[in-house]
């Protein structure tokens, strides 16, 4: 474990990590085939003298000659057969693409939210699953890849069969490196910039930039371009501050215009996968949807009314499909459950009730399990895990308990779907996801302090976790 301490800051410091994905090519075109060869008219052999010795020129009409039957047209494999067999226009296809840049283990693939496949290298891919014309296809990732951590991604995934195999979709894997981290000050109002050392996972500043609002939260858009700072303390309304990053320093440049202002208190702030969408938690009991613009990272709100939640919303994660969105409600002990439409607006779906006081609620990267850490009536942090359908609703996975300890903060799933940490009675605990879902501790390591918040870097090498009483960000290493 190494440290770096943060003397400029007094208390409260928020950690975000950015990744910016190594440059991986993908795609491939079709080949021609094989064109018949031109050439001119048959060369026409010349006539032969008749034989003297045989005046008697042969009868074509011989009985003895065999009759020449005619060309069955229903078998297929007679040569004579003037027309080829055609493929049925209505189908069924295959469905399928290609996948490059993958290094990685454990990526599956499916195709309309099932008719999963696994895959282990790169090249064509086959759902198993033929469709018709007609039919809708829709490729997306369940699964990314560890060993080392990667992230895929699907371009040309949806569409409608045509009267052809599908073949044009392409996955397309890049290596996770982590390149800058962002360390928000709430008593200083800045964020501090720091260069990752990709081998060790030291943090080396890089300067700051001051906010001009109450610092809560510090977000990153996952295409790396973008970070986005929040105030949240409860003394005023929610105003969200949008920045550029420059790629090669990671510096924090602000949007003009990049300032939302929105009622109410802030409880939580997400972007959705795919880049498109940002959601504003409210402690009013909504759920804020915005636009993202692809070109300037700026926040517009959809047009429609908020999605409502539960009693005291603090905290909300998406699903790694960005199908799915799920909500704790600490009053009201429950999960809100939303589905995202492709407009990006959120639709309520069955909730579930959960232990009493539910803190976070964190989703596996495999996207099959949820996880919420409750402190119930009794302060004492546990963990309980739930299946997700299907239809993105939950399931409580039975006899899931685990006792995390007293005062939990700070929740984080590795990239690789295999473990879970969580900061609790000073220390740093380690928890094995399990097949079923339930989770297994692996160890604790003692920090000294209360972690005010943990993080996983992308790579999956290293967990961050940001100190309250020193102003401090400590670095753990993954033991893979």
């Amino acid at each position: 474990m190494t440290r770096n301490t943060l003397d400029e800051w007094k208390v409260g410091l928020l950690f975000a990590v950015l990744s910016v994905l190594s440059a991986c090519g993908g795609g491939g075109g079709g080949q021609e085939g094989d064109r018949p060869s031109g050439g001119g008219p048959p060369e026409t052999p010349a006539p032969q003298d008749p034989t003297p010795e045989d005046p008697t020129p042969e009868d074509p009409t011989d009985p003895t000659d065999p009759i020449p039957s005619d060309p069955d047209p229903s078998d297929p494999s007679d040569p004579s057969d003037p027309s080829d067999p055609t493929p049925d226009p209505s189908g069924p296809f295959d469905v399928g693409g290609s996948v490059t840049g993958l290094s990685g283990t454990g990526l599956r693939l499916q195709n309309n939210g099932g008719d999963d496949i696994e895959v282990g290298v790169d090249g064509a891919i086959v759902f198993p699953t033929q469709l018709a014309r007609g039919d809708a296809y829709d490729i997306t990732v369940s699964k990314q890849p560890f060993n080392p951590v990667q992230s895929c991604t699907v371009a040309n995934g949806a569409g409608v069969v045509d009267d052809e195999d599908v073949t044009m979709p392409v996955v397309t894997c890049a290596t996770h490196f982590p390149r800058f981290a962002y360390v928000g000050s709430i008593d200083e109002d800045s964020v501090s910039i720091y260069a990752v050392d990709a081998a060790t996972g030291q943090l080396r500043p890089r300067g700051r930039v001051d906010t001009g609002i109450d610092l809560s939260t510090v977000t990153v858009h996952p295409s790396g371009r973008f970070a986005y700072v929040t105030n949240g303390n409860g003394n005023a309304d929610i105003e969200i501050a949008a920045y550029s990053i420059e790629p090669a320093t990671g510096a924090l440049t602000p949007v003009d215009p990049g300032q939302i202002d929105m009622s109410g208190t802030l409880s939580a702030i997400v972007i959705e996968p795919s880049g498109r969408f940002a959601y504003v938690v409210s402690m009013d009991e909504t759920i804020a949807a915005f636009g993202i613009d692809p070109a300037t990272g700026a926040f517009t709100e959809l047009a429609g009314p908020r999605a409502a939640t539960g009693a005291m919303p603090i905290d909300m994660t998406l699903h790694p499909s960005g199908q799915y969105a799920y909500v704790t409600n600490f009053n009201s002990a429950g999960i809100s459950t939303y589905r995202i439409e492709p407009s990006g607006a959120l639709q309520p779906l069955a909730g579930v009730s959960t232990r009493q006081n539910p803190l976070s609620v964190t989703v596996d990267p495999s996207g099959r399990f949820v996880y919420v850490l409750s402190l119930g009536d009794d302060d004492l942090g546990k963990f309980e895990s739930y299946r997700v359908g299907d239809d993105g609703v939950l399931q409580a996975v039975p006899d899931s308990s685990v006792t995390v300890g007293t005062d939990p903060t700070g929740v984080a799933a590795d990239p690789s779907g295999r473990f879970m940490y969580v900061g609790a009675e000073g220390s740093l605990k380690s928890f094995r996801l399990g097949e079923s879902g339930v989770l297994t501790e692996i160890n604790a390591v003692d920090m000294g302090e209360i972690a005010a918040q943990v993080e996983t870097d992308p790579s999956g090498k290293f967990v961050y976790v940001s100190y309250i009483l020193t102003n401090s960000v400590a670095v753990f290493s993954i033991d893979p």
